[in-house]
């Protein structure tokens, strides 16, 4: 599996790597749910929501340690 080879190697950090699929994937279902169900569109490009996703799946909503917030 692609997230244990990546743990293996250092770059994700240990846990168990199933969770972590299934809260990807959770992340972006809400998505097509908020939309497909809700009507509920983002307020920005697809592009930018995916990439706010990724950033908040990898580093988390907490700002640096220096206080800085991520770009």
């Amino acid at each position: 599996m692609y997230l244990a080879d990546q743990q293996a190697a250092g770059h994700l950090r240990r846990g168990n790597v199933w969770v972590m699929a299934q809260l990807w994937m959770g992340l972006l279902l809400s998505q097509i749910f908020l939309v497909c169900l809700l009507g509920i569109r983002a307020p920005v490009s697809i592009d930018r929501l995916l990439a706010e996703a990724l950033d908040i799946y990898l580093h988390g909503i907490l700002a640096r340690a220096s206080g800085e917030e991520r770009p």
